[in-house]
Parts: structure tokens; sequence; C-alpha cells
């Protein structure tokens, strides 16, 4: 089951990763959780096999593997895909055009303009039972697509993104939205500047076009307020704690507790 289909019915939860070990990934599949972000933006890591390790790891032991890229270059989009990633987080995601661009790298026609080989992991290297027409309906509809909002032209722009039918997730980056628009950077986003395009984003861009609006929920009232507006799904990875404390800790929500993301979800 990917990702989109766990969405569906309920919560989902990950871990974020910043290392190129291996056995990280697989300990969160086995702790039960939904998805693992995978980074390359922040990390030495580069789109090679060393993310192609990571990605087994996280298919091996049934996490969904998604993968924050370094900027929105075609031809890395595509292998990580084709590599197996459920779907690609790109950061200073800023206009309609950028998004166009991410779409152009991950989608098959009509959606995109995505190559396609059947000698890659995704379609199962050709196997047994390989149908060209199901290997690209089935990436075509699994495959997520997720800016980041970390720039204050995203919020300006939120419509022209969000009415992209391909957009399914936003990725709320405080530190870098904050220093978009000049206040102290923090994740607590208690700043008006910041705090004033949390909620109203999931509203006003979700709510409108049916999407995933995420916000990220450092302390459990701000996870409260997201729950409340339609919280469906939390990304730990800001806190240092041994993986069984993560999955132990809760905070009385339906989910582990701890620092991450929630999204909000368009009724």
């Amino acid at each position: 089951m990917n990702l989109k289909e766990k969405m569906k019915k309920g919560p989902v939860y990950g871990v974020a990763i910043f290392t190129g070990a291996a056995c990280a990934v697989e300990a969160v599949g086995n702790l039960g959780y939904d998805f693992v972000f995978l980074d390359l933006e922040h990390t030495p890591l580069d789109a090679g096999a060393g993310m192609e390790k990571l990605i087994m790891a996280a298919l091996r032991t049934g996490v969904s593997p998604l993968v924050r890229t370094a900027d929105d270059d075609e031809v890395v989009l595509r292998k990580l895909v084709e590599m197996g990633a459920e779907g690609v987080i790109v950061p200073h995601t800023r206009t309609a055009a950028d998004v166009e661009r991410i779409v152009r790298a991950v989608k098959f026609p009509p959606l995109g303009r995505r190559g396609a080989d059947s000698n890659v992991r995704a379609a199962g290297f050709g196997g047994p039972g390989f149908s060209w027409e199901a290997y690209i309906a089935g990436q075509n509809a699994g495959t997520m697509v997720i800016p980041m909002d970390e720039d204050f032209e995203f919020t300006e722009n939120i419509e022209a993104i969000m009415a992209s039918p391909c957009v399914d997730a936003v990725n709320f980056g405080p530190l870098d939205y904050a220093l978009s628009v000049g206040v102290p950077i923090r994740y607590k986003m208690d700043d008006p500047k910041v705090a004033r395009v949390q909620t109203p984003r999931g509203a006003r861009g979700a709510a409108r076009h049916r999407r995933d609006g995420a916000l990220r929920a450092s302390d459990s009232r701000i996870r409260a307020r997201a729950h409340r507006h339609g919280g469906e799904h939390a990304h730990h990875g800001q806190r240092h704690v041994p993986f069984p404390e993560i999955h132990r800790e809760g905070d009385g929500g339906d989910g582990p507790g701890g620092e991450g993301q929630l999204s909000v979800r368009g009724r």
C-alpha cells in the first residue's frame, strides 16, 4: 500500500532521516511508521547509490520513502522515483511554474513529460507480468508531488500553486520562511508574521483545492490547533532520541508524539 492509499484510511506518521545509515530507515519501518522522510538538501548524501540503498531499506520494511531533494533538477527527480521513492519534497518552491517543472519530471504524459524505461525498480525491472499501461497509470496515480512552502512568494502564489491537480501535500518550512520575511528563526512559529500563514494556508488553499497543506508543529498547543483544523499526518525528526522512545511517546492523540509536522487537509 503506497502512502496516498494510507492517507485515505486516516492519519499517517513518519520520521525524518538525516543519515546514510540504512539501519535507521529499517528501524523506522520495523516500528510501524507509515513513511520516512529522506533528505538530500541538508546532508552530504547525493541521489546515487547511497540514496538508492535507503529507499530499498524503506521498501523492504514496508515504510513509504519520500525524498526531499536539493532542487528541482529534472534528471534527479526522475531517478529518485525510478529508484522507488513514492514522492518528492522540493524545497523553495515559489510559483506555479516551479510546480509544473516538478510535475514534468515525475509524471508521465499526459500529466508530465517523464521519460520511461522498464529497467528500473519502480517498474519491477520489467519482470513477469509487467505492463506499460499499468506501470504508467500506477506511477501517475501514486507518485506524490510535495512542494515546500518556505518563502513568502509561495504564500503570495498559493492559489495558483494549489490549483495544480498534481500537488498532493505542502511541506511548511518555518525556518526559511521566517528568514524570508525577516523575523528570528525558530520552530515555535509564534512570531505573528509566521503564525498568520499557518492555519490560513490550510483553510484558504487546501480546503478550496482539497489538498494537504503542511504545518510544522513543535509543541502540543500547535499540534492541537492543527488537529482542530483537520491534521492528517505528522513527521518526526526535530529531536534526537532513541527510536523506541519516539515510538512510545504520545500526547494523547492518535499517533506518536514529539516535534514534527502536521498537515491541514481540505474537507
